[in-house]
C-alpha cells in the first residue's frame, strides 16, 4: 500500500494499492507529488519520496505511472528526492 498526494491541490494522504494515479484538468503551475509507504492499516513506513513538476500551459491530464509522469506536454522522468524513501 502508498499513500500519494499532490500538495498543492490537497495536504490529505491518499492511501491506495493502485500503482497509476490521475490528476485531471490542472491549471499551469509548478506540483509536488509526495509518495510514501505504508502498511495496510495506513500506517506510514517511510518519508515521503516528493517529485516537483512544472508545467508552463494548463493541463487536461497528468498520470504518475512509478517514476514517469505522463501529461498533455508529453512524458518526463520523476526525480524523487528523498533517497531515504523505501517502497
Amino acid at each position: 500500500m502508498v499513500a500519494y498526494r499532490l500538495k498543492e491541490l490537497d495536504s490529505n494522504w491518499v492511501y491506495t494499492n493502485n500503482r497509476n494515479v490521475d490528476f485531471n484538468f490542472l491549471q499551469a503551475g509548478t506540483y509536488t507529488f509526495e509518495l510514501k509507504a505504508c502498511n495496510n492499516n495506513n500506517v506510514d513506513q517511510s518519508a515521503p519520496a516528493i517529485c516537483i513538476y512544472y508545467s508552463s500551459t494548463p493541463l487536461a491530464n497528468m498520470v504518475v505511472q512509478g517514476n514517469t509522469i505522463i501529461s498533455d506536454n508529453g512524458c518526463h522522468l520523476c526525480y524523487f528526492q528523498n533517497t531515504d524513501a523505501k517502497f
